[in-house]
């Protein structure tokens, strides 16, 4: 009996070792154009006598040309409220001051300018550009994975070829963890750097819109790295 396992204990190994393999890593990387822009809106009312504003009216002016220009309402979704309180906002105490946070989805950036056009400046507080992305960016990333491993096998076909060989049967496949990237800082659309010492909705300035039509949205970034191990087999 010992014999008989002491013979496994050495034939084991040999069975571990005699399968030939190559490691290789195939990579594919691609560009391409955002499709998809989501911009911070910040609207405040202001007091000034008969130009005064109140939140619902420049709410309206928003709602309104955003219909003009054909995008959806649901397109907008309200995302913080600032106030001192409801009873004050129902109240209209004197000095105070509301705002509201909005987030409007949009495909074309170029018509930023015709939708704040018919509203009252005073009013815009902020536009910030907070995310720029695709409706079809999973897709492309399951794309560009298959691109990587197919990139991995061409890697060992010509690896092997030049010894005389061909690579056999996949093994392993695995994907390599890409470091996260630090995000691009977000682009602040309104010439007002602060806020006004009168809180918001307390300047007096106009809100004015940066001309971005020129410059072209930086590219969203798809990497992948695809680590794949292949039998190694002589060639017919």
């Amino acid at each position: 009996m010992r014999s008989l396992f002491s013979i496994f204990i050495l034939f084991f190994p040999l069975l571990g070792f005699s399968q030939k393999t190559i490691n290789v890593m195939g990579t594919s990387e691609m560009q391409v154009s955002p499709t998809i822009f989501k911009f911070s809106i910040v609207l405040a009312e202001y007091e000034g006598g008969k130009n005064a504003k109140t939140l619902k009216e420049l709410e309206k002016e928003l709602l309104k040309s955003l219909n003009k220009n054909d995008i959806p309402l649901e397109n907008l979704k309200m995302t913080s409220f600032r106030g001192a309180s409801y009873l004050s906002y129902r109240k209209r105490d004197q000095g105070f001051r509301a705002s509201k946070n909005y987030l409007l989805t949009i495909n074309d950036p170029g018509k930023l300018e015709s939708i704040f056009e018919p509203i009252d400046p005073k009013g815009i507080y902020n536009v910030t550009l907070i995310e720029s992305t695709r409706d079809d960016l999973l897709e492309l990333k399951k794309e560009n994975r298959i691109k990587a491993l197919q990139a991995s096998l061409e890697k060992a076909t010509y690896l092997l070829e030049s010894i005389g060989k061909r690579p056999g049967e996949v093994i392993q496949i695995s994907e390599e963890p890409l470091p996260m990237i630090a995000r691009q800082p977000i682009r602040n659309l309104n010439t007002r750097e602060s806020v006004p010492a009168g809180g918001v909705g307390g300047s007096s300035s106009d809100f004015v819109l940066v001309d971005y039509d020129p410059i072209e949205f930086k590219k969203i970034k798809i990497l992948n790295r695809i680590y794949a191990v292949y039998e190694i087999e002589d060639k017919p």
